[in-house]
């Protein structure tokens, strides 16, 4: 059994990205612990690149925000499933976000272990 995280990266709560999540979550959970993580619930702020993570205690970025509750989910998923609507030939502005803030240092604590996915040290 698996802890899948899927991230709905559509701020429209019943929109078409939110039920298609929705739908897939419905079959995984039948064999795993599944969580729908919607963007619309989280206030991320983009990432300015400034790499003061890399030199702040523990990777932490400065900007207190909720970006520590989504790295928290990252570290316990298994799997991440990632559900966006198209903008542009590219993910929401919200998931995009989300996205360019795991830039942090941090990831290098993550060890791929193929088949059975990631550690983090």
């Amino acid at each position: 059994m698996s802890n899948i995280v899927i991230f709905v990266g559509s701020v429209r709560k019943n929109g078409n990205t939110a039920r298609l999540a929705q739908s897939f979550a419905e079959g995984a959970a039948k064999n795993n612990n599944v969580e729908i993580v919607s963007v619309a619930d989280y206030n991320v702020n983009p990432c300015i690149g400034c790499n003061s993570c890399f030199t702040r205690e523990g990777n932490q970025c400065f900007q207190n925000d909720d970006m520590v509750q989504i790295y928290e989910k990252l570290r316990n998923a298994d799997i991440v499933v990632i559900a966006s609507p198209v903008y542009f030939y590219g993910i929401s502005a919200q998931l995009k976000a989300i996205v360019d803030r795991l830039h942090t240092p941090m990831t290098k604590l993550m060890i791929y272990h193929g088949d059975n996915g990631w550690e983090l040290k």
